[in-house]
């Protein structure tokens, strides 16, 4: 069982598209707007784009999703470590789609990174100031994790130092 085969079994896909019709094809996706038409023949929602940003949980979802489905979630906490048969918080999110209980966003608000796989765009983007918000995801294969943070906070440096020079000249 996983996050979309949930919600599936409580919602139709037609009727949930169509009474939330902008918000399902809303400019501010760009280009990830055809991937919705694209998936529009299909009896059920298959997936749903994972952004790797901030996410608004109702505190009503989970009272809701616990109603319904107590059983699944009770035996997902019994797991130690998560199976690919288990859901995962964004069960919650994904039931939200479904209630139309979400906003549109634009894939360009914020970029997600990989530390030891993607340090070069890390540090543009954190110095450039390039998007709103930043997610960096560790790895495995991260390297020199220590190294790695003293990186990163310096880039965080640059810019603090920079607004805080144009504070001082500002007054």
């Amino acid at each position: 069982m996983n996050d979309a085969a949930l919600v599936n079994m409580h919602y139709n896909k037609k009727e949930v598209i169509k009474k939330q019709a902008k918000k399902w094809f809303s400019p501010a996706y760009g280009a990830m707007l055809f991937r919705n038409v694209l998936m529009l023949p299909y009896r059920e929602f298959s997936s749903f784009k994972y952004s790797h940003l901030p996410s608004p949980f109702l505190k009503a979802t989970y009272w809701k999703v616990w109603d319904e489905e107590g059983t699944v979630l009770d035996e997902v906490c019994k797991n130690r470590f998560r199976t690919v048969f288990d859901v995962n918080q964004y069960v919650m999110k994904y039931w939200q789609y479904m209630e139309g209980k979400f906003t549109p966003q634009s894939s360009k608000l914020g970029r997600f990174y990989t530390i030891g796989k993607h340090d070069q765009q890390i540090h543009h983007t954190i110095r450039r100031q390039a998007c709103k918000m930043i997610c960096l995801n560790d790895d495995v294969n991260v390297g020199d994790f220590e190294k790695q943070k003293k990186e990163i906070q310096k880039s965080f440096e640059v810019i603090f130092r920079r607004n805080r020079l144009l504070r001082c000249n500002c007054k």
